[in-house]
């Protein structure tokens, strides 16, 4: 059984769900323990392939999007915060930089899934629109050499050497 770390950007893992569809989206988020096992145990659920040794979401307690259903009101992300902390996943706030809405919770993901990199390997980053740093991360998480494929380089060396 891999030992495994999952770290959700929930901003944007909830943001590119409900652009998709937005009642799994709001299933997802309001029940994350069905998704949460169906990772764990791949297509076997009587056999697991992996235990959660760490569990970490990160969301912007202020951040919001239009709600589909009513286009008139929001959908508060901090309303999901008890939802993921009852399944198991602490949750790190992660507040608004920028008036774009830009947290750092990518550079929070990277530099968590450095320092806990030992003991598990950070095997799933939720990121609905980052495949390509997803796969820099694995390879800076199995060889220090690759960190310079990331983003605040200067940063990360200064933090992991």
């Amino acid at each position: 059984m891999r030992r495994s770390a999952l770290f959700i950007d929930f901003d944007n893992f909830f943001g590119g769900l409900l652009g998709t569809d937005p009642a799994a989206a709001l299933r997802a988020v309001e029940n994350p323990g069905p998704w949460l096992r169906a990772l764990a145990t791949g297509l076997d659920a009587a056999h697991p392939t992996r235990r959660w040794l760490l569990l970490r979401c990160y969301l912007n307690p202020g951040g919001s999007v239009q709600d589909p259903r009513d286009p008139s009101k929001r959908i508060y992300f901090s309303t999901f915060r008890p939802f993921f902390t009852q399944a198991g996943i602490e949750v790190v706030d992660c507040p608004s930089l920028t008036r774009g809405a830009k947290n750092g919770a990518d550079i929070r993901i990277v530099v968590d899934a450095i320092e806990n990199r030992e003991g598990a390997r950070a095997e799933a980053v939720m990121r609905e629109h980052s495949r390509l740093a997803a796969r820099n991360l694995r390879l800076a998480i199995r060889n220090r050499t690759h960190l310079d494929l990331l983003p605040a380089l200067a940063l990360l060396k200064s933090s992991v050497e």
